[in-house]
């Protein structure tokens, strides 16, 4: 069995391709665990489970940590470019604000 424990997808996905992949997770048998928060990986020597700040725990033997970051968009905004979760770019990942700025990484929102 397959559960997922996740808080913070909405810096990739918006609400509608959340659904989305939710619902093809669940059409594969994974389980999905929302808003959650990690307390405590359980276990000596192994894992054994997690358990959250609610209280609640799960048990499972393997536990992947995929850390992401949240884009400074603070200079962007103070600029007058376009941000939505991050700066908003073309195809040529330039701000259509301003076609001599450029954006790239974690900054760069394409096609909002």
């Amino acid at each position: 069995m397959i559960h997922l424990a996740q808080s913070l997808m909405n810096q990739q996905l918006d609400l509608a391709a959340g659904g989305i992949l939710r619902a093809a997770m669940e059409a594969m048998g994974v389980t999905i665990h929302l808003g959650k928060l990690t307390a405590a990986i359980l276990g000596e020597g192994r894992v054994t489970g997690i358990a959250f700040k609610d209280e609640s725990t799960l048990d499972c033997d393997m536990i992947v940590v995929s850390a992401g970051i949240q884009p400074n968009t603070q200079l962007a905004l103070e600029c007058g470019l376009t941000v939505e979760r991050a700066v908003v770019v073309d195809n040529h990942m330039r701000s259509p604000d301003d076609l001599d700025v450029y954006v790239v990484g974690e900054c760069a929102q394409h096609r909002a």
